[in-house]
Order: structure tokens, then sequence, then C-alpha cells
């Protein structure tokens, strides 16, 4: 329901009332958004590259390479177009990504930002 009417629950409160459930929920919820509209989950990307570590580290190099592709990176390496932030556009810190990498040792991710 939550994802079917993202403009009426925003994002940020559901990823609120879902925390004391784990991030596993968090992780759902956020992977069907992104299925759902890409505008209302891109602000979370570095919290969903986390997540997918977690949960899913054998789709990681998969998602970052979606990551890359759909957006900038943070590191303005993908072009320097700033005023993007309410457009839609997926913004990633490629150090914050390449830590998560080390985290949950997924090194085909990692060469992948390397």
């Amino acid at each position: 329901l939550a994802v079917a009417h993202n403009t009426t629950f925003d994002p940020e409160d559901v990823l609120q009332a879902l925390k004391p459930y784990g991030r596993r929920w968090q992780h759902r919820y956020l992977r069907l958004l992104s299925h759902s509209s890409l505008g209302a989950v891109s602000a979370y990307s570095a919290l969903q590259v986390d997540l997918v570590g977690e949960f899913e580290p054998h789709l990681l190099h998969s998602f970052l390479s979606w990551l890359l592709i759909s957006g900038e990176h943070a590191d303005g390496e993908h072009g320097s177009d700033s005023g993007d932030e309410g457009s839609g556009k997926v913004h990633i810190s490629l150090e914050a990504a390449l830590a998560t990498c080390r985290k949950y040792g997924v090194l085909d991710a990692e060469a992948l930002i390397l």
C-alpha cells in the first residue's frame, strides 16, 4: 500500500515506521519502491546500497551497475550537474559504496567501483 501510494505515504515516514521491525523490512520496501518510482527512492540510495550488501550481496554488483547507469555518483565523475537534487537522478558516494563492498566482502562489486 505504501509503495502504490508513495505520494501519500512519505518514504521517510515509512522507513521510520519499519525501523523497529528490522532492516530487512526497510530493504524490502525500498526494493519495491525502486521498481515503482525511481524518483521516490533516489534520496535513499546510500541506505539501499548498504541494505543490498547486507541482505543480497550476490546482487550488489548488478545494483551498483544499475545505479551508476541511472544517475551520477556524488564523487562527481559522471558529470557535474549538481542541480539535480529533486530530479530523480540517483546520487551515490563511491567511497561509501566501496566501504559497503568491503564490509560485506563483495569482491565483484568492489572491482566495479575500483
